[in-house]
């Protein structure tokens, strides 16, 4: 069975973007800034990892030492990243491809990186080991403007050949409705003017044998749609299948592409509550002391409800803390995990990520709050939108980190904190956790 850990992806992030100027004078395609400020790219590359991808490599070209300084060798990301050189020629895909070869594993996965959205590759996977043939490349429908692409035709349900019949027959029934044998490939340009529903386009996202590197020749520019794959489709050199998708995958090729698409990401990230934990989630030890056992752990009133109604309202709950008595030696690292599998027992299931500083003040570090780096990290990590995303705390160090992220900040006051409250500006003031919990 295919493992998303055993395949590379390829990733083409060389092109130009001619038709995307003049952000593109200045910034890769790829690494537009999407609705959350971090780059298509960044995004993509996080989509792949949360689904079990680890290796990539990323062809590169135009304003390549953005791409390759900005991500290194993706251990930030967990992942492995290399890179295939294209600065001194351009190759196109079809050309990209055959240069990595050696670096490709069989099968591989090829994806277009400049097209924005939500796919889960994983199914992709099982069809490519299900049709038994050369490739599966996702396609949706031609829609309203078939010319603007290349388009291909695909078998019926009920096939016409032997070879039909036989790679039909190998799929399992759910996978026919989705994945067909690819009969005729037609690049542009083209007369089709119009689609009557048996013409669809490639997406960009494609699982191919190392097979298909055979009929490319080394060294030089090459279009894998309409140069490579027409005449092997067409002259049934290599079976190909198509898996059917009505899923979201856009083009950000123009400035009104690119605004449409960068709209449409936004509104598929999720967004978070960020909570402070001690004073917030649970009650806080008096000044300068800390939490270092589970039974000086206990809820503040309130708090399981306002998780409750957060959770109902579509927020991932994630908490944000600094606990610096670790690195003052006072408390070993391991001691903080039965305090939160204690937190966990009494949240259950409520509770999505923690995130925790343990510098001091003097280790200058970027996750110490008001530095936002826990928010920051946990945005990239899981695809938070931090300006529809919210953080509760009770110091001026939580508004502080909140401000910086640019989230919407709720301080939360008690007898203890006034003069914190003067010295920071938070977007709404509560007395009680009953208070968000009615207005989120």
């Amino acid at each position: 069975m295919l493992k998303p850990s055993d395949i590379t992806v390829m990733i083409m992030a060389a092109g130009v973007g001619s038709r995307l100027k003049p952000l593109t004078d200045t910034t890769p395609k790829v690494m537009a800034p999407m609705a959350d400020g971090r780059p298509l790219l960044e995004h993509t590359l996080l989509l792949l990892r949360d689904q079990g991808f680890k290796t990539f490599i990323i062809n590169v070209h135009h304003l390549a030492d953005q791409i390759e300084s900005y991500f290194g060798d993706g251990s930030k990301l967990g992942i492995t990243i290399s890179y295939s050189d294209e600065r001194s020629q351009l190759l196109e895909v079809g050309g990209a491809i055959k240069k990595a070869a050696g670096a490709l594993s069989e099968p591989f996965v090829l994806f277009y990186g400049d097209h924005v959205h939500r796919f889960d590759v994983r199914p992709l996977l099982q069809a490519y080991e299900d049709s038994k043939t050369d490739g599966v490349i996702v396609l949706k429908p031609a829609g309203k403007n078939p010319q603007s692409g290349d388009l291909v035709q695909i078998a019926s349900r009920s096939p016409g050949s032997p070879r039909e019949a036989e790679t039909m027959s190998s799929l399992p029934v759910a996978s026919q409705a989705t994945a067909r044998l690819i009969k005729q490939w037609i690049p542009r340009p083209h007369n089709i003017t119009t689609d009557d529903g048996t013409y669809f386009k490639n997406t960009g996202i494609d699982i191919f044998s190392k097979k298909i590197l055979e009929y490319i020749p080394a060294g030089k520019p090459i279009s894998l749609d309409r140069e490579v794959l027409p005449t092997l489709v067409n002259e049934k050199k290599i079976a190909l299948y198509g898996y059917l998708s009505t899923e979201p995958i856009l083009d950000m090729g123009t400035p009104e592409k690119y605004t449409a698409a960068k709209l449409w990401h936004g509104e598929t990230l999720k967004k978070a509550l960020f909570l402070d934990r001690d004073g917030v989630i649970c009650l806080a030890p008096p000044r300068l002391e800390y939490i270092m056992k589970p039974e000086q752990f206990t809820l503040l009133p309130g708090i399981t409800e306002l998780i409750k109604v957060a959770k109902e309202k579509g927020y991932e709950i994630i908490v944000a803390t600094n606990q610096p008595q670790i690195g003052r030696g006072l408390m070993p690292a391991k001691d903080l995990e039965p305090i939160h599998q204690k937190m966990n027992s009494l949240l259950p299931g409520l509770i999505d990520a923690i995130y925790v500083c343990a510098h001091q003040n003097t280790d200058n570090c970027d996750c110490r709050k008001p530095k936002p780096g826990l928010l920051l990290r946990a945005a990239r990590e899981r695809g938070i939108a931090l300006n529809r995303s919210l953080f509760l705390g009770d110091s001026d160090k939580d508004v502080g980190a909140g401000t910086a992220a640019s989230v919407k900040t709720v301080f939360l006051k008690n007898s203890q904190n006034s003069e914190e409250l003067a010295r920071c500006k938070p977007d709404l003031v509560i007395a009680s956790l009953a208070d968000l919990a009615g207005n989120l």
